[in-house]
């Protein structure tokens, strides 16, 4: 028997409910820079915070998302952090006011990105861009 049966994809439940690989990050956003952090395998959960005062940090997950015309995204003032049981291919940010300093910690599945599926509003995910 391999070790990928049966297959991990998305909806594989136990590789959610196992502890997570750690994924940890952290960078600074010029105002009006678009980063997208990509994870190696899916995400159970993602904390983010912005570490900089007085600053606004937008997170999206994906690159429309991000896009003023959608605003499908939040944002994190200056010291604010977040937490969520998020399943993610990928997060993005955008440095919304001044220059923002950001640390990311995720905690990832065994599922592979490949078989996540594509997070848009054409797919029917309405609130993603």
């Amino acid at each position: 028997m391999s070790f990928n049966y049966p297959p991990q994809g998305e909806y594989f439940v136990p590789a959610y409910q196992l502890s997570a690989v750690p994924f940890v990050t952290s960078s600074t956003l010029a105002l009006g820079q678009i980063k997208e952090i990509r994870f190696s395998h899916v995400s159970r959960f993602i904390t983010l915070k912005n570490t900089t005062a007085g600053t606004t940090l937008a997170v999206g997950f994906t690159a429309n998302g991000l896009a003023p015309t959608s605003a499908n995204y939040f944002v994190l003032s200056g010291s604010e952090s977040f937490t969520g049981e998020i399943r993610a291919s990928s997060v993005w940010l955008s440095g919304s006011s001044g220059s923002s300093t950001f640390s990311l910690a995720a905690g990832l599945t065994l599922i592979p990105t490949g078989t996540m599926l594509h997070l848009t509003a054409s797919n029917g995910y309405s609130g993603v861009g």
